[in-house]
């Protein structure tokens, strides 16, 4: 992982800040990193919805742990991209080019448009669209 980098992160990496998983130490490296500097993320809006509804149907937290949860993720203060017009083109021409749905290729088009490096930890998505250089899997960072 290098300094002084922006990334956008999907919500299969967010999400490792909130649930133990393979590859949470990582994701967990880049949280701190952003909290002191050195590193920014910046994140369609599309990842806070994405990211209540895997929260949803976790099990394993409870109503209380879940709203804790929410509010953490927007007192980080990520700074979040709106849709516009040329990113809802470019992540539907991606989505067709990839066979990725468009929520997965809105990220990736953000990375596209934006030159930011896009990190995913679905190593199936990752499959699909590891030929485009600014796409990173998790699991490779340092």
């Amino acid at each position: 992982m290098e300094k002084n980098m922006t990334y956008i992160l999907d919500t299969s990496v967010v999400i490792k800040w909130y649930v133990e998983e393979k590859g949470s130490d990582i994701a967990e490296r880049m949280l701190d990193d952003y909290k002191i500097g050195n590193l920014s993320i910046v994140e369609p809006d599309l990842l806070i919805y994405e990211f209540v509804n895997v929260l949803r149907y976790n099990k394993n937290f409870s109503k209380d742990e879940r709203k804790r949860c929410i509010i953490n993720l927007f007192n980080l203060d990520l700074y979040l991209v709106t849709p516009y017009i040329g990113l809802v083109e470019s992540a539907k021409e991606i989505a067709e080019e990839k066979d990725v749905s468009v929520y997965d290729a809105i990220y990736i088009s953000l990375a596209d448009i934006t030159g930011f490096e896009f990190v995913t930890a679905d190593e199936k998505l990752y499959n699909k669209v590891k030929d485009l250089k600014y796409v990173k899997l998790l699991r490779n960072l340092k």
